[in-house]
């Protein structure tokens, strides 16, 4: 697919049960070239993702004005990267808000990587054209939720999660109440055989520890700045807060000019706007093995097994309460000032009385006499 552009835009469902068929995703956008454009929508109650944006190296898409509710993952974006612009838009009462992720699968090609195309430098210079910007990151700690597949290993609690990507830009949002992480960064792996499409590009291939048929994508060279945080971490777990880091690249994660409401910005490991405020050197970033923030990660996704005791305490999904629909702005009247075509046809709107006609305003603008009885009421009519 080449380009599409969505408005006005209302994804639901209203019924789930394990087992059964079920709503997986609201707006699903794959494999497309773009230019894409989708503004002012809405989406809840998905067992994987509110919103997807995947398989594209290149995507050229602009999702503006989002909310996504209610869901395994408010968004999720599997190997999508160039330029792609996410803002404007509020993620909410999900498991996990907002999730961007490299994987070996038949979302492909991978690797998920947001630097700019050839002659271009991104809104920041930076050379990342992936952005998150000026979005409303709230209260994802719902783990009652649908949930299917590789979403269901989506960190409760979280905010944005970038999962093996690189280059991507996160600036100017609000995260306000996720119990677990605000923005978390962590590696990607697949442990099974990959489809006859997919070739672990971008990753590490076959690593001992995971085993034959393996990939392992890295997650390095993004960039979180100028972000505001509130009350995050509130599942009380060590390492819980605002920033986590397991990058393990080189060039490594860079986060500064963070603030946090109440005094100093939280992260694990500690300081990480000390010790990784520089962009494009490999800075203090978590040990991938063996850390506080691994056994933390591991213990929220259950990614290898259940968490073990004493670790953590994370919400595990119970009977799942779907969110109901709520009431959604409307598109502006279509017809307004256009002149009268059969999608807009001349309904009169007001009525203004005289002695012998009526002067009958239509949607078009034009003006017709109507005969009317003398001395009659003004009215409403059409």
């Amino acid at each position: 697919m080449n380009s599409y552009s969505g408005s006005y835009l209302s994804t639901t469902t209203t019924y789930y049960e394990t087992g059964h068929p079920r709503g997986e995703y609201g707006i699903f956008v794959s494999n497309a070239k773009g230019p894409g454009s989708l503004v002012h929508t809405y989406g809840n109650d998905m067992a994987d993702a509110a919103y997807y944006i995947g398989a594209c190296p290149d995507c050229n898409a602009v999702l503006d004005d989002a909310h996504g509710q209610g869901s395994a993952l408010g968004y999720s974006g599997t190997n999508s990267g160039g330029r792609l612009i996410i803002q404007n838009s509020e993620f909410d009462h999900n498991k996990t808000g907002f999730s961007t992720n490299s994987q070996n699968n038949d979302d492909a090609p991978s690797p998920q990587t947001g630097i700019c195309p050839t002659g271009l430098v991104g809104p920041l210079g930076n050379n990342s054209c992936w952005v998150f910007r000026n979005n409303f990151v709230h209260d994802n700690n719902n783990a009652d939720v649908p949930s299917a597949g590789s979403a269901d290993l989506g960190p409760p609690g979280t905010g944005v999660v970038i999962s093996g990507g690189s280059h991507d830009t996160v600036v100017d949002n609000r995260f306000e109440g996720n119990g677990s992480w605000a923005v978390l960064i962590v590696p990607f792996i697949d442990s099974g055989p990959p489809p006859p499409v997919a070739n672990c590009a971008g990753g590490l291939k076959d690593l001992p520890l995971f085993g034959i048929g393996s990939c392992f994508f890295i997650s390095s060279t993004n960039e979180i700045t100028g972000n505001t945080f509130t009350d995050n971490g509130g599942f009380g777990n060590v390492t819980n807060g605002d920033l986590g880091d397991l990058g393990s690249g080189n060039p490594g994660n860079c986060w500064h000019g963070n603030t946090d409401t109440a005094g100093s910005i939280t992260s694990a490991p500690i300081d990480l706007q000390t010790t990784n405020a520089v962009c494009g050197q490999k800075g203090n970033t978590a040990a991938l093995i063996g850390s506080d923030l691994t056994r933390q990660v591991q213990c929220a996704t259950e990614i290898f097994g259940p968490c073990l005791p004493g670790v953590g305490t994370y919400p595990r999904g119970g009977d799942v309460h779907l969110l109901p629909l709520p009431a959604q702005a409307t598109m502006p009247d279509p017809c307004a000032g256009v002149p009268t075509n059969p999608w807009c046809p001349a309904t009169p709107v007001t009525t203004v009385t005289s002695t012998s006609t009526t002067s009958t305003t239509t949607p078009g603008g034009t003006e017709a006499p109507v005969a009317e009885p003398a001395k009659a009421s003004p009215q409403l009519t059409g």
